[in-house]
């Protein structure tokens, strides 16, 4: 992908090399004449060697060292042979700076010569010497370099779950307290100080360590602050884990962390002698880091390329939790990633895998320019799976022009619940494109992050053509498939398909401008299967949301099928309110809601919190259709909202029309195509077109199977359909020009 496209950082010499150890070249050939810029590593290596292909080097430590003295001949390319290559409290953090730089003509290339996920670099120990205690129940001794708190325990490349009770109600809270109900604990637990405490924040779910239980009062008490502001909203709901009392479900293990001891229940007839159990002992594997003085980069790590190798086994630092009431928004709080890059630019990851990790993956942050993650597979995340940039702060470098296309990041939130699928803060120039993003409790990709009008560097960025499903999993609340957050000019989110956002109470929403969301093009997107509205905006300004699809969204009737939720107060002189004065932000909320199927599964087609949440906005040429609501209402601003009629003849939507749209198909292509009756297409709605969302055909991202794949492909989309025929090159080619050509316009709407 990046070799032949030359908006990427890439050169002829590696994209020669990569080819020719695709292909197997590097293991099956002599060595060339250049042998100088090939550096070759194998498990059976020696790091005394010269790091021929006759005589490779052990580690990858080794081989950054001899790059450094090879790199002034030219490119240099590493060639990782299979095996699995363990990072250690030993040899710590495989960290590159800026003496690793390659040249944009000449970068220094890590290639994983094996077939996909066959170089694993890993921050495990291996546990050993287990001895069976009856009914499937194993205990083994923590390695010696495991820390003195060990959260996680993976088995055969699968994450194990720390022993944990079902999700209960507590009766009462405090600051640093629960109150059970009687019978919820019946006795005083082992270790009470080794078990952490779950709880519920609607849209966080907080890790609390136990200091004590008092049985007589039902009191369960923790060392860090509960921020129980939104607690009730959640439920009130609990649970404890790691609790030997708990260990009740094979897959289970406990930390004694006294005895220094793992106890697992294992499937039965399970050995895990005869098993690859580990623990990991590193909270970041790869640190990718420049030089930063003040809000500059003085010196970059940069033109390095990461090719086919996986980066498994990290744990979580809750140290930086617990020190908080460590419940930010989308695990904002947490400072490590297991690769984490900061002051670099034109680093590349390409059919890279990262799992298994007890944060974010991959983190982009302050002082990352022009980097990118390409055909890679994120999977088994504690956290999210990618971070760009860092909450604003004019005192760090910028994050700028980042890439994050055609890969797969599913299953977060093993560990911090909130973790996002790309997490955005303050960037601009970056592209979240073709990935399938899938499998995460809290939002999709969320982007902007400065809270209502204040001054921002986020702009121009896109987020296109992802498939983003199965987002909540009915666990937090406040979600979006995608979220925005703060001003954010020239962004445009399009040609996405969201569906199946399933929150715990409110808020299970497919595209959410919350506050001051401000700049935005959302168009030709496509959301479905959706608990609460299509689309919600709680407030912002000066929003284009045009030709998209909002099919059997509210299948909850918690919302309407697109939503406003603008604050109260006056809307004169919008663009000059004083927020320091305590006048409202809210009073400004405004967007354009243009050619649109609105086509909920219950309730109206629109709706407000307030009943002039419509005030400012432009409404026309959309179709509204909900089949449940026959009568359907239309918000004003007084207090009583109207017919359709009455509406048109206030001036709104007045193209516009009540009728069934006339899907094609419906949910079996995504409600993408439409009978040439629609009366949407009369009214200049273009059919969208899906079958180039997700990645592109070039390569399987990462390490995944074909049949695995091919699974997630068919789970872009609800139905169990084949996915639609792909575009040739030319017709992509063709289409992408018309979409820069016409879509990313603002189109007008007609005359009133």
């Amino acid at each position: 992908f990046f070799c032949g496209n030359p908006n990427m950082a890439a050169s002829w010499t590696f994209c020669l090399a990569l080819g020719l150890l695709l292909l197997g070249a590097s293991s099956a050939s002599p060595e060339p004449e250049n042998a100088a810029s090939l550096i070759y590593v194998s498990t059976t290596g020696d790091d005394r060697n010269d790091g021929s292909q006759a005589h490779p080097l052990a580690t990858l430590q080794a081989a950054q060292k001899l790059a450094r003295t090879k790199k002034s001949l030219g490119a240099v390319t590493v060639s990782v042979d299979p095996g699995y290559y363990p990072l250690s409290k030993g040899n710590g953090t495989l960290t590159f700076g800026p003496e690793d730089s390659g040249t944009a003509a000449a970068p220094i290339s890590y290639v994983g010569a094996g077939p996909s996920g066959s170089v694993v670099v890993g921050g495990g120990v291996r546990v050993l010497g287990w001895s069976s205690k009856g009914k499937n129940l194993w205990t083994a001794p923590l390695p010696a370099e495991a820390p003195t708190n060990v959260y996680s325990l993976f088995v055969n490349g699968s994450r194990q779950t720390p022993a944990r009770t079902t999700v209960q109600e507590y009766k009462t809270s405090g600051d640093y307290y629960i109150q059970l109900k009687p019978g919820q604990v019946k006795s005083q637990p082992h270790n009470p100080t080794d078990i952490r405490v779950v709880l519920y924040e609607t849209w966080t779910a907080s890790v609390h360590p136990v200091t004590s239980f008092n049985l007589l009062t039902h009191h369960v008490n923790f060392s860090n602050k509960f921020d129980k502001e939104w607690a009730a909203a959640a439920g009130d709901r609990y649970y404890f884990e790691n609790m030997l009392e708990a260990l009740d479900e094979a897959g289970e293990f406990y930390i004694d962390s006294r005895a220094r001891t793992v106890t697992w229940l294992a499937p039965a007839g399970q050995d895990p002698n005869a098993l690859f159990a580990v623990v990991p002992v590193m909270d970041e594997l790869v640190r990718i880091e420049g030089t930063i003085q003040g809000s500059a980069v003085t010196a970059f790590v940069e033109n390095i390329n990461f090719v086919n190798i996986s980066f498994m086994y990290s744990e979580a630092n809750y140290a930086t939790c617990y020190a908080t009431p460590c419940n930010a928004q989308s695990g904002d709080f947490l400072a490590e990633a297991a690769v984490h890059v900061i002051g670099a630019r034109a680093i590349n990851f390409y059919g890279a895998s990262i799992a298994h990790v007890g944060s974010y993956g991959l983190w982009f942050a302050q002082g990352a320019f022009n980097n990118s993650l390409t055909f890679s597979h994120l999977y088994d995340l504690g956290a999210g799976a990618v971070r760009l940039g860092v909450e604003p702060n004019p005192n760090l470098p910028p994050n700028e022009g980042n890439a994050i296309a055609d890969s797969v990041l599913e299953d977060g939130g093993h560990v911090i619940m909130e973790g996002c699928g790309v997490l955005a803060q303050s960037v601009a120039l970056a592209v979240v494109t073709h990935n399938i993003i899938t499998n995460f409790f809290y939002t999709g990709v969320s982007l902007g992050w400065t809270w209502g009008y204040a001054p921002t560097a986020t702009h121009t960025n896109i987020v296109s053509f992802n498939a983003i499903n199965t987002i909540g999993k009915s666990e937090l609340s406040d979600m979006g498939g995608v979220y925005t957050l703060g001003t954010n000019p020239n962004t445009f989110v399009v040609n996405n398909i969201v569906h199946t956002v399933y929150s715990f109470g409110y808020g299970g929403w497919a595209y959410y401008t919350d506050e001051g969301s401000t700049g935005y093009t959302y168009a030709d997107n496509i959301a479905y299967n959706i608990k609460c509205a299509g689309h919600h905006q709680h407030y912002g300004m000066d929003n284009l949301i045009t030709n998209n699809v909002y099919a059997n969204v509210n299948t909850a009737g918690c919302d309407f099928g697109v939503r406003s939720s603008m604050h109260s107060g006056h809307t004169v002189d919008c663009h000059h309110i004083n927020p320091s004065a305590g006048e409202d932000q809210g009073q400004c909320s405004s967007f354009k809601l243009i050619t649109n199927i609105i086509n909920p599964a219950a309730n109206d087609t629109l709706g407000a919190s307030v009943s002039y949440g419509f005030l400012n906005c432009t409404v026309d040429d959309n179709v509204h259709w909900s089949p449940a609501t026959p009568h359907l209402h239309f918000p004003t601003n007084v207090s009583k909202d109207t017919s359709f009629a009455e509406w048109q003849h206030i001036g709104r939507d007045v193209h516009g029309i009540v009728a069934d749209p006339l899907f094609a198909h419906g949910e079996q292509d995504q409600y993408s195509t439409l009978k040439p009756s629609s009366p949407a297409l009369a009214r200049g709605f273009v059919p969208i077109i899906i079958s180039h969302v997700g990645p592109r055909p070039q390569r399987i991202p990462g390490d995944l199977s074909p049949s695995r794949f091919a699974e997630l492909q068919r789970n872009m989309y609800v139905s169990e359909q084949t996915r639609p025929a792909l575009l040739t090159e030319s017709e992509r080619q063709e289409y992408e020009e018309h979409f820069r050509r016409n879509r990313f316009r603002p189109r007008q709407p007609r005359s009133l």
